[in-house]
């Protein structure tokens, strides 16, 4: 933003996901490319904001005629669709989730202690830890390849993210003084594979 308003250095563009290239989804399970991972349950609800009927002099007036408003329709709505570590894909992914050592989801759901069980926790996402190795991973059924089997040892993770991270920067969408500070993250991620 700087840079654009000091320079006139245009901002790289925006990247979100499209239906176009299909990073773009409906948000059922099947639909999403969510993969199964066990003990974790998928949402089968979503906020559908309605299509209300206010009456003819809403649009152009904003004045209702019809109160309560009748429901004429629900908005389609649609989310990133999963890869296949079930995280967003078509995203502007931080270097955490473009190298992961998790599923990081923008959802989560309300336990039966709070109420509403299986209703979705307002503004709380999750995080579901990979297996450390192939063993863990087949123990518990988990379909995502474990830390081991996708990076070998913490120096190919470490070069991946620190990867990840430049690219980011070159890309403009870091800034150089970022680089410390996730690498810094990454060094706190040893410890997941020297357990």
């Amino acid at each position: 933003l700087d840079a654009w308003i000091t320079k006139g250095i245009e901002p790289p563009p925006s990247v979100y996901p499209r239906i176009s290239d299909n990073t773009l989804s409906g948000w059922q399970e099947k639909e999403s490319g969510w993969n199964a991972i066990p003990s974790v349950t998928y949402p089968t609800v979503i906020h559908e904001p309605a299509l209300l009927d206010r009456g003819s002099d809403w649009m152009t007036k904003r004045i209702t005629t019809i109160e309560p408003p009748t429901i004429k329709d629900l908005y389609g709505v649609r989310v990133p669709a999963i890869g296949p570590d079930n995280n967003e894909r078509g995203c502007l992914n931080i270097p955490a989730v473009e190298v992961p050592v998790a599923t990081y989801t923008s959802w989560n759901l309300r336990h039966a202690s709070v109420g509403a069980a299986g209703e979705l926790l307002g503004l709380q996402g999750a995080y579901i830890p990979f297996a450390r190795n192939k063993s863990e991973r087949e123990s518990s059924g988990d379909p995502r390849q474990s830390l081991e089997e996708r990076y070998q040892s913490y120096a190919a993770f470490q070069a991946k993210f620190k990867a990840a991270t430049e690219k980011l920067i070159t890309s403009r969408y870091l800034l150089p003084e970022d680089l410390p500070r996730q690498l810094e993250y990454c060094e706190q991620l040893k410890r997941l594979f020297s357990q």
